[in-house]
């Protein structure tokens, strides 16, 4: 697999985004919620790319693949979804894991907090 890249969901949607990259943290995000510095193969520690249409179709793909586990299991709503491209170049979901076990990378972990917060605002009031 390729370009493997993490979506942060809250109450079953996409919040924020960055590619697998360990040594990059929120400091390094471009700006966006869904950042789009990928690394093509992160075993072999390639050099890292600015990629946005690659990011475009993991983070579309992830939002579709949201979807699923919405339907089978509604109580999980927190948690992060990694996908990347398969051998055959076609989006694929590699793991979920939940959000307070999962490296930020160079996503903006500020849109999951606001997410969360305004979640239990609303219970509150």
């Amino acid at each position: 697999m390729e370009y493997k890249y993490r979506v942060f969901v809250v109450e079953q949607r996409a919040v924020s985004g960055a590619g697998c990259i360990e040594e990059f943290t929120p400091l390094d995000n471009t700006g966006y919620a869904f950042d789009y510095k990928l690394r093509r193969n992160r075993s072999e520690r390639s050099e890292v790319e600015l990629a946005p249409e690659i990011a475009g179709i993991l983070k579309g793909y992830a939002r579709r693949a949201i979807e699923a586990p919405a339907k089978e299991v509604p109580a999980l709503e927190d948690y992060v979804i990694d996908v990347a491209l398969g051998a055959d170049g076609e989006p694929l979901i590699v793991e979920l894991n939940s959000l307070l076990n999962s490296g930020l990378y160079a996503s903006q972990p500020s849109r999951v907090t606001e997410a969360l917060a305004a979640r239990e605002h609303a219970a509150v009031n």
